[in-house]
C-alpha cells in the first residue's frame, strides 16, 4: 500500500478516494471499483515498474493473467459509460429520499 501511495504521489494524482473491491452480489460495486481504478491508472503503471511483487501477486491471484495491460484499460474505459447508466438508474430507483412509486 505504501508503494502504491508513492506511485499515486509520483503520478501527481489528486483523486484521493479508495479503490473498493468488487462484490459478486452487488454489481454496482463493479462500476465503482472500475471507475476508481481508472483514475489511478498511471499509478498502477508506475507500480508495475516499481514493484515486482505487485506483478507476481496479480499473476497468482488473477488466474495467471497478470497486471492490466493497455487493452484491459481501454476495455474498462469503453464499458464504464454503459455501467454508469445502470448505476445511476439503480441509485435513482433505490433512493430513500425520492420514492419511485406513488404513496397512497
Amino acid at each position: 500500500m505504501a508503494r502504491f501511495k508513492g506511485c499515486v504521489d509520483g503520478a501527481r494524482i489528486a483523486y484521493k478516494a479508495l479503490i473498493s473491491l468488487d462484490v459478486e452480489t452487488r454489481w454496482n460495486s463493479t462500476y465503482l471499483m472500475l471507475q476508481a481504478a481508472l483514475k489511478y491508472k498511471s499509478a498502477f503503471d508506475l507500480l508495475k515498474i516499481d514493484d515486482a511483487k505487485f506483478i507476481k501477486e496479480l499473476s497468482k491471484k488473477n488466474g495467471g493473467k497478470g497486471v492490466p495491460n493497455e487493452e484491459d484499460w481501454n476495455y474498462v474505459s469503453s464499458v464504464l459509460p454503459f455501467l454508469k447508466m445502470f448505476y445511476d438508474s439503480t441509485m435513482r430507483i433505490s433512493a430513500k429520499s425520492s420514492p419511485v412509486w406513488p404513496v397512497i
